[in-house]
């Protein structure tokens, strides 16, 4: 499979995922990327990929070009020019999103280049978990903006497992236990759709490890 195979498979998959709404302004991601570098950090499990994804969507049904490229696919390892041939693949304008771009080789100069050559033209949305993209070297100083994404808030938690605040007697006991397992478990995306305690200790113990 070529990479342009699989930059055309990541942006059909992330069309048309499945996704729970997030407590972030994707317009305000919209509107900075126009004119800055914009990236999405945090910790990893925390819902970068899927605010992505989010972003991709909401683009693509407004009728703007926009391409979704996973950069740690393994199908990509020992290509030292991904981010080359995802430019290729993608073209000089649009909206071009690159999920955990640290991975990439020179990814902080070919983000600091391109973003200078094509301004006003491609537009680039990148995440990460490393502390370099939260905190950027020379190339990318004054070129991005930062959006941190953190775990489920309890707003956030109660709309994944579609919890209701009812003012009643049962309505308070559904919000005290399910504040209960919010306290407990954590508001992991992944740990808060998953049923039974020996899965969600065992997929937190896997973040952690």
């Amino acid at each position: 499979m070529s990479s342009s195979d699989v930059f055309e498979e990541w942006t059909a998959y992330a069309r048309k995922k499945a996704l729970y709404a997030r407590d972030i302004d994707l317009d305000s991601i919209e509107k900075g990327v126009q004119s800055k570098i914009v990236a999405v950090t945090g910790i990893r499990r925390s819902g970068k990929s899927s605010v992505l994804m989010l972003l991709l969507q909401k683009l693509v049904n407004e009728g703007k070009k926009a391409g979704y490229v996973n950069v740690e696919d393994s199908r990509l390892n020992g290509t030292e020019h991904v981010l080359d041939d995802a430019l290729k693949w993608f073209g000089d304008d649009g909206y071009l999103l690159l999920d955990e771009v640290t991975s990439a080789h020179d990814w902080q100069g070919w983000l600091a280049r391109n973003h200078e050559l094509l301004k006003g033209k491609l537009k680039l949305v990148v995440s990460s978990s490393r502390k370099n993209l939260i905190v950027p070297n020379k190339p990318l100083r004054g070129r991005m903006l930062s959006v941190e994404m953190f775990p489920l808030s309890f707003k956030e938690f109660l709309s994944f497992k579609k919890i209701e605040v009812e003012k009643t007697t049962v309505g308070r006991g559904k919000l005290e236990k399910a504040f209960s397992e919010y306290l407990k478990y954590g508001g992991f995306p992944e740990v808060v759709l998953t049923d039974g305690e020996t899965d969600k200790v065992r997929i937190l113990n896997s973040y952690f490890k």
